[in-house]
This record gives C-alpha cells, structure tokens and sequence, in this order.
C-alpha cells in the first residue's frame, strides 16, 4: 500500500532536507562560464564605465545653454572642438560652449547633457545651432553607472548568463569560480529492457528513460552518468546502486516502484548505507509510484518506469533537488495565459499534470489537452507545456483560461 504525499508537502520535505552541495570550486575563463553556477560572490573591481561617456552621435554641452530651443529659436552654441574615439578630451567646456562627441566618446568636463546630432547643424560659421533642448543626463552614461568598486556583479549560486558574461567582460574578469556541474547517477532496471541499440525481442523494449531522463537534466546543469540496465534482481540493484552513490551526488532508479512482485526499488531504498526513506507514493498524476530516500545525505529517487511519468516526475520534483543542489533558489516558470479548447474531467484527490499542445488564435494562445497514457513518451512531441490541475478540482471546462507552464 503506497503512503503517498501532496506535491506541496514533497517539494517542502526536498527543501528541508537537501543542502547545498560543498565542493572545491573550479576556475574557468569567461569563455566557458555561460550557465555555470557561480562558487562566491563576484565583485566588480573598477568604476564601469570609467568616464562620463557618451550614448548617441551629437553635441556635448550644459544643459542649461540650450533651456527654450527649438526649430524657430535654436541655441547658438560656440563649437569648441570635437572628441576623438578612445581619447580623452583635453579641454573643458565653459558656458556657451559645445563640442561634438561620437557615440561611445567621452564628455568633456564642464558637459552635463548631449543633443543628438539629428537636432543640430553647422554651418561652418564656429558655432553650432542645437534645435532641441537638452536636460542634464540626456544621452550619456555616467562614471560608475553600471559598477562601482566592490559591487556584486554575480551572487553566490547564481547561475552565469549571457548579460553577465557582458557586464563581467566590462569589469574585466577574464576567469571566475564556479561550482563543478552537480553529477547525477541513473540506473535502469527492468527484466524486459535493452539498450538503444539493441532490437528488441519478443515483449523485450528499449531503455527509453535514462536517455529521457539525462537530457533533462544536462539541459539543467547537471552532468547525467548512465550506469546502464539492471535485471530485476533486488541484490544486484542495491551493489550497483550503493557504487554508484560513490561517485555521485544523487541517484535516479528508473522503473520498480510500484507495489509489484518484481519491484524492488522501495527495499533497495531502505538498504542503502546510511539511508532513510522520506516518501513511497506522491497524490500526482502522472507519477504516482515516486519513491524518495536519503542515503548519505544525498537524494535517492525511484521513479516511475513509464516514461511520461518520468519525465513529469524529473521536471517538477528531481530539477527542484538539483536546484537545491546547486544552492539556487527557485525561478517561477515560463507561463503563458491560454485559452482550453475542450472539456477536460479529472480525478479528484490528485494533483494532475496535464499536457496541452499549443497554438496561436486570434485573440491569444490555445490549449488543447492531450489525453494521455502514461506509458506513451510520443506525447511529449504533441505537448508545447502543461497546465496543473488541483487535488480538489474535477477537472477544466471549454473556454476556461488556464496558466500554461511551457516546456
């Protein structure tokens, strides 16, 4: 008889009891850091930009030399000179005075504002006639706008994007620390499976969910190993399984979870060094066969054999351990409003996860369920996202708008 758990009540046991990881941090240069977990708080070391500097084509001056100007009464501006790209102006500009500066040039002392080249003309008389008044900041970036000195540029645990390779480039940090990628054990069991490359004979199948499950998680962060397929033989699973929590810092048990004869995942759970089973059964659909242990202080998962179960079960609970992890804390999901094309019933008592294949209408997004068997793993190529439906819910009417989390 499974005990199962809600959803809410497993994602808060993870939390409670998986910590962050503790490993020496690797050092990697910039190049390579892209999606990378930061080991320590990167700090800026230098004032970004270090000089006032310009963001348009157009005419440095202060501000208030060109308070009331327009296409009927422009500001004559005396042309001081021009800044050259990369050098530093050496003159300063006084009231009435003006300079022209290139995008990315640096202002002159004395500057305040820019008027965009567009509003301007000269006429080759010395002086400059501006056609738009200009507030102090217009069309320039201050000293130390982006970073200062000792500012955070990345947290801790932050996970390293491409708009921080940009700003750690501007701060000139060519290497950095990071945490080495969280390595995550699968192993397959089932008396029926073979590999991909194997054909399969009489009511033998292919071992679709370590292949499944690993690409789930690399595209996560983690590095996936394969320990390959297991017969189901409860001695030879627990050796295997033990070994391999050796070398890794959580382990997934594909198929066996159920109350089956032949399932032994729930006594290789309880066998494991130093282990304690925290959950035998989750109140979700798919999924509901999820088994969840400690050994070691590291996360054990049994999950489901059929594959759309997996993968549900990856996506939400095993990418929320691996998050924890790596110390991360939880982004919301990418959701889009869509609109149900089709009546949807669903069993009461149970969390359901319900795949939907998108499309554009006319007024927005549409969401048409696909009812599914969990053992069917073509659905997944049909869904574009999923949509949560609650314990107490009995199910999703036409027409109803619905939050989608998109895949």
């Amino acid at each position: 008889m499974l005990q199962v758990k809600s959803a809410t009540a497993a994602l808060a046991l993870l939390e409670e009891e998986i910590k962050p990881l503790q490993k020496e941090p690797m050092i990697l240069p910039l190049t390579a850091a892209l999606g990378q977990i930061a080991a320590a708080d990167i700090l800026c070391g230098e004032v970004i930009p270090p000089f006032d500097r310009c963001t348009v084509d157009g005419y440095a001056l202060r501000a208030r030399d060109s308070f009331g100007a327009g296409e009927g009464l422009p500001a004559r501006l005396r042309l001081k000179g021009c800044v050259e790209m990369g050098s530093l102006p050496d003159f300063s500009l006084k009231a009435g005075e003006s300079a022209y500066v290139p995008t990315g040039g640096c202002l002159p002392a004395g500057a305040d504002a820019v008027v965009m080249l567009e509003y301007s003309e000269d006429i080759g008389d010395g002086y400059v006639y501006l056609y738009k008044a200009a507030a102090p900041g217009n069309h320039l970036i201050f000293a130390g706008e982006d970073a200062q000195p000792h500012e955070v540029l990345i947290q801790r645990y932050q996970k390293i994007k491409s708009h921080h390779v940009g700003l750690l480039a501007a701060a000139g940090i060519a290497e950095l620390p990071v945490l080495p990628p969280v390595r995550v054990g699968i192993i397959s069991s089932g008396d029926e499976l073979v590999d991909i490359e194997t054909e399969p004979k009489g009511a033998q199948i292919r071992d679709v969910n370590s292949y499944l499950i690993s690409a789930l998680l690399e595209e996560a962060g983690a590095t996936a190993h394969r320990y390959g397929i297991m017969a189901d033989n409860a001695e030879n699973l627990l050796r295997l399984s033990t070994s391999a929590l050796t070398e890794c810092d959580m382990l997934l048990l594909s198929g066996g979870s159920s109350v089956g004869q032949q399932d032994h995942s729930q006594w290789v759970l309880k066998n494991l060094p130093d282990s304690r089973l925290l959950l035998h059964g989750l109140a979700v659909k798919p999924g509901k066969p999820t088994l969840l242990a400690m050994a070691g202080g590291k996360p054990v998962f049994g999950l489901p054999g059929h594959p759309l179960s997996a993968y549900f079960i990856c996506h939400i609970f095993v990418r929320y351990a691996l998050r924890l992890l790596q110390g991360q804390s939880v982004e919301p999901p990418h959701t889009v409003t869509a609109t149900l094309t089709n009546n949807y019933p669903s069993n009461a008592g149970r969390e359901e996860y319900l795949p939907l294949a998108l499309s554009q209408g006319p007024e927005g997004w549409l969401a048409r369920p696909i009812f599914n068997k969990s053992g069917l793993i073509s659905l997944l190529k049909q869904a574009g996202g999923y949509t949560r439906i609650g314990r107490e819910e009995e199910g999703l009417a036409k027409g109803q708008k619905i939050e989608v989390e998109v895949f």
